[in-house]
């Protein structure tokens, strides 16, 4: 399977869902990491770039792209894969220098609680979370997290970005001049850490890596990526394999490292409904809001609610042999269900599922 590294030149940047206008307000705000879609978007514009005279048959029933589809996205490091900490795990406040992160617990759902789970997840002592956002490395996962282990220390996502702020204004193309009110600010994302003169070490890279098949790509070539069309370095780089663990007990967690789409909102019911597992209870991010432009039409695509990478269900099957089939069938693959004549989310990489252990010793 082929594998692509997509290494920034320079700095990117975005969009989120909120609508932003010239004039009306004058700081876009963008996201970091991006969509699934992307990237898709972008490997197909690499694909036309390459074979200009196939792009009339862009978004036809004989368009070539159509068959590509992404096997799994992901930020790397110059060592390892880097995966959102999961949203069952908590980092608090009170080591500064290692932080440390800790399971929430599961207890039973109250008496007065709306929630659709038997079960919740809680924090087991009152305390004080960090409010950055924490990357756990591929050895941790393995070793760790999906064991059901909690010894290992994430690293904070702002160690491998240096966010810088652009002022722009909007011009008349007709008489070369600035129009008055587009005046506008953007947040941009240079994919390395910020130099420290009193920790002299080299900074950290940050580097978007994908699986995909369906496409074939000239792999090493500058293109520009990003909403600010900014100039990226692209490789062929090693596959990307994350084994699945050994399922013990009848109870096992779906972790998301991509954004997910569902039909039925925060709930994969389809794939609990198609394996016979009971959703015994999540750990859930914010929603996002991911969208798009149409290009060939001129307008917005539509808009669609993501459970966010990170984010982890709970589920239990009949028996333990019935969770180790259902956890082979589930891991590293896309399980968002939605899929429309122009849109389908789990060929666009999102929801790329895998699989850990629920240790219900160390969620006491």
């Amino acid at each position: 399977m082929p594998s692509i590294q997509i290494e920034a030149i320079d700095t990117l940047f975005f969009r989120d869902g909120k609508p932003f206008s010239m004039g009306d307000d004058n700081m876009a705000t963008g996201i970091f990491p991006p969509p699934p879609s992307v990237l898709y978007g972008a490997l197909r514009t690499h694909y036309f770039a390459q074979n200009p005279d196939k792009l009339s048959y862009a978004n036809t029933p004989d368009d070539p792209s159509s068959q590509l589809q992404l096997k799994g996205v992901f930020l790397k490091s110059h060592t390892s894969i880097l995966l959102p900490l999961p949203k069952d795990m908590v980092v608090g406040e009170e080591n500064e220098e290692k932080p440390t992160p800790t399971f929430l617990t599961i207890m039973d759902k109250p008496p007065l609680s709306n929630a659709s789970t038997p079960k919740i997840l809680g924090p087991s002592k009152l305390q004080k979370a960090k409010g950055e956002e924490f990357m756990i490395d591929e050895s941790s996962w393995a070793d760790d997290y999906a064991k059901g282990c909690a010894v290992f220390t994430p690293t904070k996502l702002s160690h491998y970005l240096s966010t810088e702020t652009k002022i722009g204004i909007g011009r008349n193309r007709d008489q070369r001049t600035v129009q008055e009110g587009h005046l506008y600010r953007l947040t941009l994302q240079r994919l390395e850490g910020k130099f420290d003169i009193e920790k002299p070490n080299k900074p950290k890279r940050l580097y978007i890596c994908a699986d995909y098949e369906g496409l074939e790509l000239n792999e090493n070539q500058l293109a520009r990526y990003g909403g600010e069309h900014k100039i990226i370095r692209t490789n062929p780089t090693d596959s990307i394999e994350i084994g699945c663990p050994d399922v013990k007990g009848d109870t096992f967690k779906i972790y998301l490292a991509t954004d997910a789409i569902f039909k039925s909102g925060w709930q994969p019911k389809e794939l609990l409904q198609q394996h016979r597992l009971e959703l015994i209870t999540c750990a859930l991010g914010k929603y996002v809001n991911v969208g798009g432009f149409d290009m060939k039409a001129n307008k917005p695509k539509p808009m669609y609610r993501c459970v966010p990478a990170g984010s982890v269900y709970y589920v239990k099957a009949e028996n333990e042999q019935k969770a180790r089939e259902a956890a082979q069938a589930i891991h590293y693959t896309c399980i968002s269900d939605l899929k429309t004549d122009k849109f389908d989310a789990a060929r666009q990489g999102f929801g790329l599922a895998l699989i850990a252990n629920f240790n219900p010793d160390k969620q006491r």
